[in-house]
């Protein structure tokens, strides 16, 4: 299926579907206004099908419309920080940087020296890294953040349980999909399987709690970025 054509001024590029889902609806809840958002999966593309952090250039290389006509003006880039914010952020600024020699579409793209800040541009970018500064992690662990204080006894539980399995060992994505999981396996009776890309479509809206202060620093970020 060809991606939508880019309508709005400001393009949020993730790196999957949950991603997506979840940006999609804290922009609804906050209401900080229409963005494009685009992932990095494309499952008819061979080496692009889980995707993931190491192929926002490529994404942008392939986007439908080029940014050269588009109204795009602004760029968020939303990634997991992992276990090294900074590799991680030099990893996604290099590949971008690729991308712009490769394409010249994008190269009024204005490249960012540091993460959390707009580099203004003839196109803005700017690179967030969840769960966002000073943090290492994934969206499940911002995720979990909201939604342990929404179901406190269970959450309770469930690190409890990571604890005794040795998961506080792990690395910080990996707790935090483990615990993530779990508080919606263990609290979420109609569909204990759900996930982050589903929630909101099959009635799990209260898992996740949007106007939760966890996600403050992330809307404050996104914020002007909508805006003309």
């Amino acid at each position: 299926m060809p991606q939508p054509p880019l309508k709005r001024h400001c393009l949020i590029l993730c790196e999957a579907g949950d991603d997506a889902a979840f940006l999609r609806e804290l922009a609804l809840a906050r209401g900080l206004g229409a963005f494009d958002i685009r992932h990095t999966v494309d499952p008819n593309h061979p080496d692009r099908r889980g995707a993931g952090n190491s192929f926002f250039g490529s994404t942008l290389q392939s986007l439908a419309v080029p940014l050269d006509v588009a109204p795009t003006r602004n760029i968020v880039v939303v990634s997991d920080a992992d276990a090294d914010p900074e590799a991680t952020f030099d990893q996604i600024v290099s590949q971008l940087s690729s991308a712009q020699a490769a394409e010249p579409s994008l190269a009024g793209v204005a490249l960012p020296t540091q993460p959390f800040q707009l580099e203004r541009g003839a196109i803005s970018l700017g690179v967030y890294l969840i769960p966002g500064p000073g943090r290492t992690g994934c969206l499940e662990s911002l995720i979990y953040d909201a939604s342990r204080d929404a179901h406190p006894r269970n959450a309770a539980r469930v690190d409890q349980l990571a604890t005794d399995c040795g998961v506080d060992a792990w690395s910080p994505s990996s707790q935090g999909k483990m615990r993530l999981k779990t508080l919606f396996a263990c609290t979420n009776s109609r569909k204990p399987d759900i996930g982050i890309g589903k929630i909101w479509d099959r009635g799990g809206g209260n898992l996740v709690p949007l106007q939760h202060a966890a996600f403050d620093n992330l809307t404050a970020f996104l914020a002007p970025c909508a805006r003309p």
